[in-house]
């Protein structure tokens, strides 16, 4: 059993047999535990999504919007906790060659920003065939409102990919030549 499902059922175990009187004491240690544990590394087997919802009573203590597990995974960089989600919610990894660092991969999830069509924009949705992606007049203001919507396809997607790996492999020749 991995490390997530153990620690997580430990507390869950421990939280009902002190018969606390409240479920939802349990539920948000659970909740804050389980995105501690995503942020700071800990590593998950591919099915631990999977278990923390057949195993652990996950539909209690998750919350609505998973997609927030995802960001925290992409945000801290924990890889296997994202492979898990990905594979739990069906979702391709969308993972962008355009990051800050060189040679950097980044999974994309809701929330990320990224240039595209040379400005910046916020993902606001993903699935396996597109990223719904907006523009914003004002990253500060509120309520925000979107200046422009972008619906962008795996295609679309996979060309720019293509153009930064050959961006990058020109540039390396010619770093080299």
């Amino acid at each position: 059993m991995s490390p997530v499902i153990t620690v997580l059922q430990a507390l869950l175990m421990e939280g009902l047999r002190r018969k606390s009187g409240s479920y939802r004491k349990v539920n948000d240690l659970l909740h804050k535990v389980f995105g501690d544990m995503i942020a700071n590394g800990v590593g998950f087997m591919p099915e631990d999504f999977d278990n923390i919802y057949a195993a652990v009573n996950g539909s209690y203590w998750l919350r609505a919007e998973p997609s927030g597990w995802h960001r925290i995974a992409c945000v801290h960089g924990n890889r296997s906790a994202a492979i898990s989600y990905e594979r739990h919610f069906g979702l391709k990894p969308w993972v962008w060659h355009r990051a800050p660092q060189p040679d950097a991969l980044r999974r994309l999830y809701v929330g990320a920003s990224i240039n595209w069509d040379g400005t910046t924009v916020e993902i606001t949705s993903i699935d396996d065939k597109r990223i719904i992606a907006c523009e914003y007049a004002s990253p500060t203001a509120h309520p925000r409102r979107p200046t422009k919507r972008h619906t962008i396809t795996r295609a679309e997607f996979r060309q720019v990919v293509r153009e930064v790996k050959a961006a990058k492999k020109a540039a390396k020749e010619a770093a080299c030549g």
